[in-house]
């Protein structure tokens, strides 16, 4: 039975790392080391991504731009905000969206 992917946009390797070692028994997880990344990994791959987890702080392409970016798409594709500190980074108006969470 195939799993289903989740795509991954982190910046912190190690963190990386936990979450691929939580999800793989379950998943096919793609991991990206920033927005950028996950957008060409999601340009690739978005046929069979069901969610995508991704920290808001990173550096060029933020969470919260790559959410942004991921609801324009047009796919419904669950999207999964995570961070210890939002800081400056506006991310209220994309958790009144579908299909959008936040994880502490």
């Amino acid at each position: 039975m195939k799993k289903p992917t989740i795509l991954v946009a982190e910046d912190d390797s190690s963190i990386r790392k936990l979450i691929y070692n939580l999800l793989k028994d379950n998943y096919e997880v793609l991991l990206t080391a920033d927005g950028l990344e996950a957008k060409e990994c999601y340009e690739r791959h978005a046929e069979r991504i069901e969610a995508v987890i991704t920290d808001v702080q990173m550096p060029g392409l933020n969470g919260a731009q790559l959410a942004e970016w991921l609801r324009q798409r047009g796919r419904p594709v669950t999207i999964i905000l995570m961070s210890g500190d939002t800081g400056e980074i506006e991310v209220e108006h994309l958790l009144r969206q579908e299909r959008v969470t936040r994880l502490h």
